[in-house]
């Protein structure tokens, strides 16, 4: 049996005024299938993504003689400082992909003492369901 589920998860409130506030639920079922955005979509109708202008923006690269184990520390303490600030007194979604980005996370959060709330899911076929051939419960 499949139920609807009718609460609203994106504070439209918030937007209004600024791209309307009408949401482009084509946009966000292919987020939520795909876990991004086709070409410039956003959440928003009439929000959309504007072109990078690298000419104005130029590109710098400044490298710096440093070893692998630095590079690493200097990263993990500029990430941690990050994540924190960012989680500071809120509520936080964690989902967990598998992939090196969620799993970053995931372990930085850790590091730092915060709890997330994870999710996470699976398609119908996919390997995990059919691992060596057999359902898995």
């Amino acid at each position: 049996m499949q139920t609807t589920n009718h609460n609203t998860i994106i504070p439209t409130s918030l937007f209004a005024g600024e791209h309307g506030a009408e949401l482009d639920l084509q946009a966000i079922a292919f987020f939520a299938a795909s876990g991004f955005f086709p070409e410039n979509d956003t959440y928003w109708k009439g929000a959309k993504w504007q072109e990078l202008n690298f000419e104005a923006q130029p590109w710098r690269y400044a490298p710096r003689d440093i070893s692998l184990a630095d590079a690493v520390d200097e990263f993990a303490t500029l990430f941690h400082t990050i994540v924190e600030e960012q989680t500071r007194g809120q509520k936080t979604i964690l989902a967990l992909s598998g992939g090196l980005d969620s799993r970053t996370l995931a372990v930085a959060m850790q590091n730092i003492g915060r709890q997330p709330y994870t999710y996470s899911y699976r398609f119908e076929g996919s390997f995990e369901e059919t691992y060596y051939g057999r359902e898995m419960a």
